[in-house]
């Protein structure tokens, strides 16, 4: 510094509050950083979650039946329920009108 140059006046308030500010953006992005830290866990969680949820309508969209499927092996068993029901039914009128003829 020279003679003609004035010295330059250190406050010691603005150190202070210029301390403090440094301090406290330190204290804020380290806050941040672990805020972050979990958000980034708990969107890993719940992407593993997604995945999960996603193959496991996969297979129970492989191991089940549709409606179609239902209906249709609903129909085949009535189809043949009622078969057989009718051929009970041609027996049991045969056996009724021998019983019948051998009673007269």
């Amino acid at each position: 510094m020279g003679l003609l140059e004035p010295e330059p006046v250190v406050r010691t308030r603005d150190i202070v509050v210029q301390e403090f500010t440094e301090l406290w953006l330190l204290l804020l992005t380290m806050g941040m950083m672990v805020v972050g830290f979990f958000l980034r866990g708990k969107f890993t969680q719940m992407d593993a979650t997604d995945l999960l949820l996603r193959s496991t309508r996969e297979e129970i969209a492989r191991e089940h039946i549709t409606r179609a499927e239902y209906k249709q092996d609903l129909q085949v068993l009535s189809d043949r329920l009622d078969s057989s029901f009718k051929r009970l039914e041609d027996k049991l009128d045969a056996v009724y009108k021998e019983v019948r003829v051998q009673g007269k």
